[in-house]
């Protein structure tokens, strides 16, 4: 998924708009559980911003923080939002990179990227994007 110029524009809501719809109330308690599909589904979900918007990784992670807060992160902190990201961007973003190593990632990852996919179509097709 390349740097698309209209995502970029609207980054903030449009990621805000899709976290809202496709991710649940307790994802951020699943993350904190380490159970593996919540996961790798917020690098998956990390790794979609950074890849459509081109940013930073403090800019990335502030939109990812952004987009999660109001619904699934409550009294989370930014900061602390931060290390367990990074912990786990380490941890399986890095597996899911290289082919063979973990099939099982990269089969959540692909499962992910045809969800936002789907999502990102469904926007161009309203033109919301």
């Amino acid at each position: 998924m390349p740097f698309d110029p209209s995502i970029y524009e609207k980054r903030h809501t449009f990621f805000l708009n899709f976290a809202n719809k496709f991710f649940v109330e307790d994802f951020w308690e699943k993350v904190l559980k380490d159970e593996k599909a919540a996961c790798i589904f917020l690098c998956a979900f990390y790794s979609a911003v950074k890849n459509r918007c081109d940013t930073s990784i403090k800019g990335t992670s502030e939109i990812v923080y952004n987009s999660l807060k109001k619904k699934c992160l409550k009294n989370e902190t930014y900061e602390n939002f931060y290390k367990i990201l990074e912990k786990h961007n380490l941890k399986i973003g890095f597996k899911s990179n290289i082919p063979f190593l973990n099939s099982n990632i990269k089969k959540a990852f692909n499962s992910f990227e045809i969800l936002y996919s789907d999502y990102e179509m469904q926007m161009k097709e309203k033109g919301e994007i």
